[in-house]
């Protein structure tokens, strides 16, 4: 609703409109609204295998319209190269019980003129207790127009294999 944040009852879809700090529950949800972001959770955590997600994005639409959407939106006054787009983080317990960030997708503005927009892309995973990029799409190779994927930009000893139908070691470089 218009108050706060409204959350649609309907089993099939979870729709959340935020305009105040509030709390709902619904159906066991809870969506929190704070200054810092919306955090959305079940009132029980069930971690069986097949339990429904936490979180579900659908779209009913009948044509060839794209959907489900989900945007991240930066809005910034003076956006930068530099500046964090977006993050998505992948976070786990580890064996003593602790939260641990095992794996990042993160997007960064990488020129913010207009008409020249570039941006990035990097894949991170976690070795040995440190998150590591090891892919990145960056469009800003120096000057618009140029860019560069990257392999293991994090510089370790990882290899790098491509599969082929019946191969294991279509292409194999060995680091």
């Amino acid at each position: 609703d218009e108050n706060g944040i409204g959350i649609d009852t309907n089993p099939e879809s979870t729709v959340l409109g935020v305009a105040s700090d509030t709390v709902s529950v619904a159906n066991g949800l809870h969506a929190l609204m704070t200054q810092g972001g919306v955090r959305i959770d079940k009132a029980a955590v069930d971690d069986t295998p097949g339990v429904q997600p936490s979180l579900s994005l659908v779209t009913s639409h009948n044509s060839n319209s794209p959907g489900p959407e989900l945007d991240l939106r930066r809005i910034s006054t003076t956006p930068a190269a530099n500046d964090t787009l977006g993050r998505l983080n992948f976070i786990g317990r580890n064996s003593a019980g602790e939260d641990h960030l095992y794996a990042q997708i993160n997007t960064k503005i990488r020129t913010a003129t207009n008409g020249d927009e570039d941006g990035s892309i990097a894949f991170r995973a976690s070795r040995q207790g440190t998150a590591i990029n090891f892919l990145e799409f960056d469009m800003d190779g120096g000057s618009p127009g140029n860019g560069e994927v990257c392999i293991n930009t994090g510089g370790l000893d990882v290899d790098f294999r491509v599969l082929g139908d019946d191969t294991t070691h279509l292409i194999h470089a060995d680091a």
